[in-house]
């Protein structure tokens, strides 16, 4: 759809109810223009903008942002008084751990969830207790329709009361309805903490749950996730009493903000509006290609995982619409980093379908428990996909 058709169609939003659902996953290198946009659809469109969030991210107009949202006010009458009534966990911080003593700890546990930052770190942990009974894994290196299985596992052996230990990247807090008593979560943003946290004692079943955050060995990475992690351990320094209180939230949000590398307009999209207002030419095309609210540099592998994963894939060859068919293979594909995608093409390991969808040959790279191996030859499963 090109630009001009997209602007046709700006007009249906007035006088809409405009709902962000967690706003506080909007990328700080967009966050003044997507704040300027919300100004510009209340002022001239009459629209109205709900916040959701469970960690509200400190967007509202102050005399240290002069560039926030103005006449902003809560939905519910108290608050505070709903955060006390609605709070289920207890959040410890444990400083840093060991794989060796954090895998020791995980397997104390009958039933515990442990949310890493990393697939790698993931991977790496899960094989340190894999053959404990109830470990699992759960990644993005799975494909979605294997993901969706292990989750309906993991829910069936928590409700039969069955040892279940965990271990997951952080796609486990992305809207993923499960409830352990005991979580462990490594060191991230005060928002990712308060994510992690509420896959624990979700149902309330207990007085309390209870909440680990640990420092992994190996440290935290760079760019985003130390980034977030900085602002967090300033934060348990000030608030350590009760780090996911909305003080300590607010003030999360205003330091990660404010020691930003990077400006809230990274790409310089306000400025080019400005010049184009100036000139009468306003640069819509360059905009729309400079704002990618999720900048994804991954690539694609398509995963014979079930038979009807091989059927759809075998329906490429035949079919006069293919683009149809790999809509409904989206289920069935991992994606990696460019240089794992290029080493897997280079070594046979994948082949393009009709010359542009890549499709997994070597099934052995595929294990039923950590999915897709990109970085480790030798981690290959011998019963390939047989679940």
């Amino acid at each position: 759809m090109c630009i001009r058709d997209r602007c046709r169609k700006l007009h249906n939003i007035a006088e809409s109810v405009v709902i962000l659902d967690e706003v506080q996953t909007l990328p700080p290198a967009y966050l003044l223009p997507c704040l300027d946009v919300l100004k510009e659809l209340v002022a001239c469109y009459k629209a109205s903008i709900v916040l959701c969030s469970a960690t509200q991210p400190a967007v509202q107009r102050r005399n240290d942002f002069a560039r926030g949202l103005e006449d902003v006010r809560e939905i519910v009458d108290d608050p505070q008084a709903l955060a006390v009534s609605l709070q289920r966990t207890k959040v410890d911080v444990e400083g840093e751990m060991t794989d060796a003593e954090l895998a020791n700890q995980i397997c104390g546990h009958d039933q515990v969830l442990c949310v890493v930052n990393t697939r790698r770190h993931a991977r790496e942990l899960y094989c340190r207790m894999r053959e404990t009974e109830g470990a699992c894994h759960v990644s993005a290196l799975m494909c979605p329709a294997h993901r969706s299985q292990k989750l309906t596992g993991i829910r069936q052996r928590l409700k039969n009361g069955r040892p279940c230990r965990l271990v997951s990247t952080q796609l486990i807090e992305a809207g993923v309805d499960i409830d352990f008593p005991v979580v462990f979560r490594s060191l991230a943003g005060i928002d990712s903490i308060a994510q992690a946290s509420g896959r624990c004692n979700r149902e309330g079943k207990l007085d309390r749950g209870q909440v680990f955050v640990f420092t992994p060995e190996a440290g935290i990475p760079c760019g985003h996730f130390r980034q977030t992690a900085q602002a967090a351990e300033s934060v348990i320094r000030r608030h350590g009493d009760d780090i996911l209180s909305l003080a300590a939230i607010e003030d999360y949000f205003r330091l990660y903000y404010w020691q930003k590398a990077d400006p809230l307009d990274g790409k310089g999209i306000l400025a080019m509006l400005q010049a184009g207002c100036r000139n009468g030419d306003f640069p819509f095309k360059s905009v729309a290609e400079e704002f990618r609210f999720i900048e994804n540099e991954m690539k694609p592998v398509i995963i014979p995982f079930d038979d009807q994963a091989r059927s759809l894939i075998q329906a490429l060859d035949h079919c006069d619409h293919p683009a149809s068919v790999a809509r409904r293979l989206q289920r069935y594909t991992v994606s990696i980093y460019p240089h794992e995608w290029d080493r897997l093409l280079a070594g046979g390991s994948i082949e393009l379908k009709i010359g542009m969808f890549p499709m997994l040959v070597d099934e052995t790279l595929y294990r039923n428990d950590t999915g897709l191996a990109t970085d480790d030859p030798n981690d290959r499963d011998p019963e390939s996909l047989l679940i």
